[in-house]
């Protein structure tokens, strides 16, 4: 089932925080990210505001200074 985080705030591939963005994921992939993504049928939504998404971190010990 597709999952659609709205309004997170991530990471991207240069440690910088990104606000306010929707991010989809299907399967175990990042489908798309942007803003006001339409949900495909059967998504689950996610209200992610003020949340931080960090695909892709393994280590459940991770220092981000």
């Amino acid at each position: 089932m597709p999952v659609l985080f709205r309004a997170a705030d991530f990471l991207n591939d240069d440690l910088a925080r990104v606000c306010g963005l929707d991010v989809l994921v299907v399967g175990a992939r990042v489908a798309a990210v942007g803003g006001n993504l339409a949900a495909p049928e059967g998504t689950e939504i996610v209200d992610a505001r003020g949340l931080l998404l960090v695909p892709g971190f393994v280590n459940a010990h991770q220092h981000l200074t």
